[in-house]
């Protein structure tokens, strides 16, 4: 694996342009200005010409200085071969915003070059010339902006909130130069105008909404290929129509710079390449997070460097050289222990979970060499947050995780106590979150990770008698496709299998009459074994299982399709 670590890219937002922008790197590339005649076949005029001879005031239009910097910064994304395998997330600073979902692939080039000339005119529009203005606010809290802002007459409020200490205000030019005066009178080490067309990011713009949504319902949109960080929550989208509401009031909303950057280290994030004209966000970054280099894509050092770096997707034999870690909880006995000596005999260094020392001490014995049990109860957050700090102190960070551990109190429903509900559901759904959450940082870290939750058929079928076991069952199955989504840019697969009857300790106990019937239902005629199970996870933590994610895989005899 590459030595940067995980990426993240990074595209500006206006304030980035320069008339000459790109030429230097465009004698060397010359798909640069192949991508800038792509643009001015849709716009309708020689966008390269604009921004190599045009006037700073012509390019600093906001219709013509928004679809430059788009083609810029996707241009140098060009540069860099396999990108989208290289990135595990993507953000943008306002403009930017579009420029990395045309990269992500989540609208195409020209769909997107389209749109924010589109936007740029109707942002443009919809504050007649010296009605609105913006103002750069140096050295003075968020909230202190805040009440300066409310504390004067007029429409006026941040807009941008760029780094600690650095944040953009915009407004009615009468209240913008009013909350100028009074950031200077709390304390605001400057504040000063700013040379912009319009109020951006103020609720002045809620007037280019409407229009705006127009255009964008348009255009055809897809869930991108690599997460896009959206400035209006500082979080991606979870769907098409989340995202196209996300751009809509991004419009009028305040760009959320720091919440992202933060969001994105956060997650994992070691390295920042800034795809766009300029260091505007290099900066930004070194006040957000000091610690995390930046290079950008606009000097062929940055080309070179971003070149160097390796996919996001390292491959299973790489991990293998060394021994991966698996944590399965409720190892001590049936399907648990199966899965714990598979995954043994698989080559993992595993281990196992048990809720008294007893059960632990028998995993242990039970798995020699190849891996350790420990106490858990993933129903208590202390115990997890023990188990996890033991975990790291006996092996390396897992990188598979098997939530297996789990309850019964059956009952019909009528009869269920508050109590027998809340435990079922706290244990068997409740602890998979308990424990995933803090096993996924390592994961992240690594860009490769497996996480198989154990089901059963019932979460599916129903049981009479069993309602808060089939809750916590058709939960999970929930849990795992969600969690599946967040993760898989990262390389991490989260998939659950779901047993029908399998024989175990618990169906021992059945009378004769009991078995038949229940082999009655089976259409192979036979309960499963927990070795089965245990292959069916040894498959899901397999290379060759790279390219399921978010499935949930039956294991039930013929009982139940879906």
């Amino acid at each position: 694996m590459s030595s940067s670590g995980t990426i993240a890219a990074i595209f500006p937002g206006q304030g980035a342009q320069s008339v000459g922008m790109l030429g230097d790197l465009a004698a060397e590339y010359p798909s640069i200005e192949a991508k800038f005649a792509e643009a001015s076949e849709v716009l309708g005029f020689d966008l390269w010409a604009m921004t190599q001879q045009g006037s700073a005031e012509q390019l600093g239009q906001t219709e013509n200085t928004q679809p430059a910097l788009l083609v810029a910064s996707v241009a140098l994304w060009d540069l860099w071969p396999n990108a989208q395998q290289k990135v595990s997330v993507m953000s943008g600073h306002s403009l930017g915003e579009y420029s990395a979902l045309v990269c992500a692939g989540a609208m195409s080039f020209t769909d997107g070059v389209a749109l924010v000339r589109k936007r740029g005119e109707l942002m443009q529009a919809a504050v007649p010339n010296g009605q609105g203005s913006m103002a750069a606010v140096l050295g003075l809290d968020d909230e202190a902006i805040a009440q300066c802002c409310e504390g004067v007459d007029g429409e006026v409020s941040a807009a941008n909130f760029n780094a600690p200490g650095q944040v953009v205000i915009a407004g009615e030019s009468a209240a913008v130069n009013a909350a100028i005066d009074a950031c200077k009178a709390a304390g605001a080490k400057r504040a000063v105008p700013l040379d912009v067309s319009g109020p951006f990011h103020s609720q002045l713009m809620q007037a280019a909404a409407a229009d705006f949504a127009s255009a964008l319902a348009a255009i055809e949109l897809t869930m991108p290929a690599v997460p896009v960080i959206q400035n209006v929550h500082a979080s991606a989208a979870s769907s098409v129509d989340e995202m196209r509401t996300l751009l809509v009031e991004q419009l009028y909303s305040p760009v959320r710079w720091t919440a992202c950057v933060n969001n994105m280290v956060g997650s994992g994030v070691e390295q920042f390449v800034e795809c766009g004209p300029g260091s505007v966000l290099t900066g930004l970054v070194k006040r957000i997070s000091r610690a995390t280099p930046t290079v950008g894509l606009s000097s062929p050092s940055g080309v070179e460097a971003a070149n160097s770096y390796s996919t996001r997707y390292p491959t299973y034999e790489i991990y293998m050289s060394e021994k991966i870690t698996a944590l399965v909880t409720g190892a001590s006995r049936g399907i648990g222990a199966a899965i714990a000596g598979q995954l043994a005999d698989d080559g993992f260094f595993v281990v196992g979970t048990a809720t008294s020392q007893v059960g632990a001490e028998a995993i242990d014995e039970r798995l020699g060499d190849s891996g350790a049990g420990i106490c858990l109860d993933v129903a208590d957050p202390d115990s997890v947050a023990g188990a996890v700090g033991r975990v790291n102190e006996i092996a390396p960070t897992p990188l598979v995780l098997v939530n297996n551990a789990g309850i019964t109190k059956d009952n019909l429903l009528m009869r269920m106590s508050d109590a027998d509900w809340s435990e079922v559901i706290d244990t068997n759904l409740s602890g998979s979150f308990r424990i995933t959450k803090p096993l996924l940082r390592g994961m992240l870290k690594a860009r490769w990770g497996r996480v198989i939750n154990v089901g059963s058929v019932v979460g599916r079928l129903g049981n009479p008698g069993q309602g808060n076991y089939v809750a916590s069952k058709a939960g999970l199955e929930g849990f795992t496709r969600s969690l599946a989504m967040e993760v898989a840019s990262r390389g991490i697969t989260v998939n659950a299998v779901a047993p029908g009857f399998i024989e175990t300790d618990m169906t021992e106990a059945l009378n004769e009459e009991q078995h038949a019937a229940m082999l009655e239902r089976i259409p192979l005629g036979r309960m499963g074994s927990t070795h089965e199970i245990a292959a069916t996870v040894s498959f899901l933590c397999s290379q060759q299982a790279g390219y399921i994610t978010g499935q949930t895989l039956q294991v039930n005899g013929g009982l139940f399709f879906g």
